[in-house]
């Protein structure tokens, strides 16, 4: 099915720009230690800085959320599933949204009209929640977008969001690979290569990665620090939160 409206989900990624592992040389009988991940030390980074807890990144204020639902529940929309609605209100209510490089939560992004695509994947995750829409996330792997800030780079990883029919029911006996759903995404046609599904739990890891990105990016290391803790305690193995983490401490 082809859709008018796509919104795109991305998160920043940090790598570190120019530079080269460092090399040892050791005697040919010399034993060659294995080396040990250290732990998150944060003598380095002082007290502990508060972050946005993560129930917050999904919370609509209580205007925000009456918008949505006089919408939702209004009578002229009753013959639609519940995730097309969702989608139509969102084709709507974002039809001047500013595509910009902020990381914001969902009621942040209503507020100031404007986010990044990650932002838009808060904001239509909140929507979801109060229209009890099923919504997952796909990472898609395509060339990514580099964005160089002194010798730090930036590189997006693009997530879409699929809303999922919540009134479908598969014919007995019928083998399904997925149920249909509504795809929201910028670029359907330039980002096709899937690369697997996304956590929640990952979808808030790269949230709090791309705050301690913007945060990096302005020499604000001791934040930075914290976001990413509270980015690897949402997702242990999150690839991104430990490359950023290493450009940290490097």
């Amino acid at each position: 099915m082809r859709i008018r409206f796509f919104v795109s989900i991305a998160t920043l990624l940090l790598l570190s720009a120019c530079a080269s592992a460092p090399t040892l040389t050791v005697a040919s009988t010399a034993p060659i230690a294995v080396p040990v991940t250290p732990g998150l030390d944060a003598h380095h980074f002082g007290e502990p800085l508060p972050v946005p807890p993560p129930a917050s990144l999904f919370t609509l204020s209580a205007e925000q959320e009456a918008d949505f639902l006089q919408y939702f529940h209004d009578p002229a929309h009753a013959g639609e599933a519940r995730h097309r609605r969702l989608y139509d209100y969102l084709e709507q209510r974002l039809d001047h949204f500013r595509y910009y490089g902020a990381t914001r939560s969902a009621a942040e992004a209503l507020v100031a009209d404007e986010g990044n695509c990650l932002t838009l994947a808060m904001l239509t995750t909140a929507l979801a929640r109060l229209a009890d829409v099923e919504i997952a996330y796909l990472r898609i792997s395509d060339e990514p977008v580099f964005e160089r800030h002194g010798n730090v780079v930036f590189a997006a990883d693009h997530v879409r969001s699929l809303l999922f029919d919540p009134d479908f029911q598969a014919t007995p006996g019928e083998w399904v690979l997925q149920k249909p759903h509504l795809i929201i995404d910028y670029f359907p046609e330039r980002r096709r290569r899937a690369g697997g599904r996304v956590s929640e739990q990952t979808l808030q890891s790269m949230f709090y990665t791309n705050l301690a990105g913007e945060a990096m990016a302005e020499n604000r290391y001791r934040e930075a620090f914290w976001l990413l803790k509270a980015a690897l305690e949402q997702d242990p193995a999150h690839v991104g939160a430990l490359n950023s983490l290493a450009v940290l401490h490097r």
